[in-house]
């Protein structure tokens, strides 16, 4: 009798244990799907709630829709302007790396009615890493990936960044091709398919000083 009442424990046991393996193969292979499908999304923000969803249940999401980070280049153009007071034009920067680059960036703010108690478009011109930048920064994040720019009768497709506060030229070249003539501008105008860049005055008297540091440091 003993002998049967084991035999029916042990068979009990690994029915379960079976049943316990199938469960786990199966929860992981669910879980495996839903890794694959986070690998799709776009957004590096939205692909990391994704598989924190796959692999937690559930997404503190409250902390990230309720404080943005900003880019590393919105902080620097946005601190810059803090210095602006009542100087004109673009407002220098520097900053030397831990390997002893030196970095140059200057920022200036698009003209705005007196009325007016919004904070404006910042126009930044950069050489950061021997790399020359232009970039738009934005108080409002946009929507959309791309907006047309013209400048001095170049147009360009720019970038936004993944937040949407930052609408960037391609670097090197592209930057360097409108950078060259705002050496000579007293003043840049934007034209843009975006409404809220289009029409954009920056005024920049102090141009040929200012783009001529960062000709020097890039070197072009």
């Amino acid at each position: 009798m003993i002998h049967r009442i084991l035999a029916i424990a042990l068979c009990s046991v690994s029915s379960l244990s079976f049943a316990d393996a199938t469960a786990t193969a199966n929860s992981d292979v669910l879980l495996l799907e839903k890794a694959k499908q986070c690998i799709n999304v776009v957004s590096r923000i939205e692909r990391l709630e994704c598989f924190d969803a796959a692999f937690t249940g559930q997404v503190e999401r409250p902390l990230i829709t309720s404080e943005i980070v900003r880019s590393e280049a919105w902080q620097r153009a946005m601190d810059s302007e803090t210095k602006r007071q009542d100087a004109l034009g673009w407002i220098r920067n520097e900053a030397t790396g831990s390997r002893g680059t030196q970095s140059l960036w200057f920022t200036v703010a698009a003209l705005q009615p007196e009325s007016s108690n919004d904070t404006p478009v910042i126009l930044m011109a950069s050489c950061i890493n021997r790399i020359s930048r232009l970039e738009l920064v934005l108080p409002k994040a946009a929507e959309g990936a791309r907006a047309e720019i013209f400048l001095d009768r170049e147009r360009q497709r720019w970038t936004y960044d993944e937040q949407g506060f930052v609408l960037r030229s391609g670097r090197g070249l592209s930057a360097i091709s409108l950078m060259r003539p705002m050496k000579s501008k007293d003043s840049v105008l934007v034209r843009s398919n975006a409404k809220q860049l289009d029409g954009l005055v920056f005024q920049t008297p102090n141009a040929k000083q200012s783009i001529g540091e960062l000709q020097e440091l890039c070197g072009w």
